[in-house]
């Protein structure tokens, strides 16, 4: 188990002492977490336990579509019982902004995002319909074609930043990943395809590039103007 993330997710002693038993209980979403789980890449053992405690736990939440990836990187750092906590600190920190709950906060939260990808990609408009924030804010850093082992080195760059800071430093990977994929290629850009053209490969040179990106936006914005939740 991995006690950087332990700390940084803020998982204590005593929530590990009393992780209720990880297997699959019977929940209303046990079709939708199995329909996810077969469209992923390369899903770590036990993750369907894990996404189907949470939801007996937290019928309130239930499970939304992206939790099996964020679920996949845990398990990955920390094993079952400890990614049970990290989805329940996780969660805890993005429920309310999710769109299936509060549509305002949904939409603050997409267009704070969206901002930062603009203003770190010098004038890049990411998909109208928050297509992006919804995959790499709110989902942030999930492994989908990319190996987990890249996707894990991202997040062990943005746990070490205040909560406050994620959104921020998700945006600012997503746009540095972007930029990298069109002067690589020369590919004309296009929102509806940037999806396909946020690649995590070569992750420590993103983490390097995200971190000059919000260097650069503190320096160029005027003290207490930071965008923030």
């Amino acid at each position: 188990m991995d006690e950087t993330w332990v700390r940084h997710l803020k998982i204590t002693h005593n929530d590990l002492c009393v992780t209720p038993a990880i297997k699959n209980y019977n929940t209303l979403w046990e079709n939708t977490i199995d329909l996810d789980i077969k469209r992923m890449r390369n899903n770590q053992n036990n993750l369907k336990e894990v996404l189907s405690t949470y939801c007996y736990f937290h019928p309130c939440d239930g499970y939304v579509q992206g939790m099996n990836f964020i679920a996949n990187v845990f398990i990955y750092k920390l094993s079952a019982g400890g990614a049970f906590w990290a989805l329940t600190r996780f969660m805890g920190y993005f429920r309310t902004r999710m769109v299936c709950f509060d549509k305002d906060a949904f939409h603050d939260y997409c267009s704070t995002w969206n901002k930062y990808f603009t203003e770190f990609t010098d004038g890049l408009s990411p998909d109208g319909e928050f297509v992006m924030a919804l995959k790499w804010g709110l989902f942030a850093m999930t492994c989908g074609k990319d190996t987990i082992d890249d996707v894990s080195v991202l997040w062990d760059a943005m746990l070490t930043y205040p909560q406050s800071k994620w959104l921020q430093f998700s945006a600012a990977v997503a746009s540095a990943a972007c930029v990298r994929h069109l002067q690589k290629t020369g590919d004309v850009y296009q929102s509806r395809l940037i999806i396909p053209q946020v690649r995590f490969y070569n992750p420590e040179q993103l983490v390097r590039r995200a971190k000059r990106l919000m260097c650069q936006l503190m320096i160029n914005r005027p003290s207490g103007l930071d965008m923030e939740l």
